[in-house]
């Protein structure tokens, strides 16, 4: 996962929104304390999502206030530019509000591509890639694939079916894993029972 900061200040929304595209940006987390400011200009918090999924590829927008500093410490900063004391105050805020412990890791978990990252687990070689039962702590639920290969099922020499996914990650590397998500299980099932493709 890549972490990246910007500003809108002397930007264009032109330059703004493709240096986001261009950087394959997922996730932009607004940390202003006043998003909806007059001189937010295009970056208001209303607008930001609707042009960030219509003018950088789809990207997210979440405003995250937690992780900004507050307005005594910006205030403090701007008077007397003592950078290292804004670090220490800013350092002690986090703290006091337990970040990044608080963060839901989730949101950002679930932007990786790759599925050794998301699994946290050294990925296995057989036919295909696959995790053992119970180990990693994301789920196949959680992965964006670059590119879907096929979706099949499987009848078992008892007769039950197993489901997998075909697909390669960001990495290039290919994966046919198991799916349990009920939802897409039921459609492959009334898929198969009407003779329809799936």
């Amino acid at each position: 996962m890549r972490l990246y900061t910007i500003g809108f200040t002397q930007k264009s929304a032109k330059v703004f929104f493709e240096i986001l595209k261009k950087h394959e940006v997922q996730l932009l987390i607004d940390i202003r304390l006043k998003p909806d400011g007059q001189l937010a200009g295009f970056t208001k918090k209303n607008d930001l999502p609707y042009f960030l999924v219509n003018l950088a590829s789809g990207c997210l927008y979440e405003h995250a206030p937690d992780l900004a500093p507050t307005k005594e410490i910006l205030k403090d900063y701007r008077n007397d530019g003592n950078w290292q004391l804004y670090v220490d105050r800013f350092e002690a805020l986090m703290d006091d509000r337990g970040i990044p412990e608080k963060l839901d890791r989730t949101k950002f978990e679930s932007l990786s591509k790759n599925v050794e990252e998301i699994f946290g687990q050294p990925i296995r070689t057989g036919p295909g890639h696959f995790v053992l039962d119970g180990q990693g702590s994301r789920s196949l639920g959680t992965i964006r694939p670059n590119r879907i290969i096929k979706a099949i099922y499987e009848q078992e020499p008892g007769g039950s079916i197993r489901y997998r996914l075909g697909f390669e990650d960001d990495a290039k590397d290919i994966y046919w894993l198991s799916v349990t998500d009920l939802t897409w299980r039921y459609y492959c099932d009334f898929q198969r029972r009407k003779g329809l493709p799936y």
